[in-house]
Formats: C-alpha cells, structure tokens, sequence
C-alpha cells in the first residue's frame, strides 16, 4: 500500500471507489452541499474506469438516481448510515 495525492494514481486499478466526503447542510436553502461527490464521480468517469462507486456520505433523497439519470451512470451505489 502507497499514499499518493494523484487521484488518477489512486484510482488507476480500483474494482470498487469509496466516495465518503463531507456534505455540509446549508440551513439558509435547506439541501446538503453534494458538489464534493460529484467531483469526484466526474473525474472517475472521465478516466473510463470498469468500477463500482459507492456513496458513503449524507446525501438529499433522490440524489443517487439523479445523478445515474444526468450522468447516465448504472455503477452508483448509496450506502446508508444507521
């Protein structure tokens, strides 16, 4: 295992990408800053990688089929906190 701050690097040869970011919840427009994750899940598809992501993060209802029906994404996953 190596650290690196080259996500290309870092996500290069990965079967599953583990998207946990902070999502800070904006009282005045009451939804949850997601810009984060979808940074992310736009430099992974850009790299045209064969893997899975999963959000492991506080994301508004909805915001995973939005994303797979914008993106056009069928690897997007939500896993959720108890």
């Amino acid at each position: 295992m190596k650290a690196t701050l080259d996500y290309q690097e870092a996500l290069k040869n990965a079967k599953f990408i583990i998207i946990s970011t902070p999502t800070n919840y904006n009282e005045e427009t009451n939804y949850f800053d997601t810009s984060s994750i979808e940074e992310i899940i736009k430099k992974v598809i850009s790299m045209k990688l064969d893997t899975v992501m999963i959000v492991k993060s506080t994301i508004p209802v909805g915001f995973i089929e939005n994303m797979k029906k914008n993106i056009i994404l069928t690897i997007l996953y939500f896993h959720q906190n108890f």
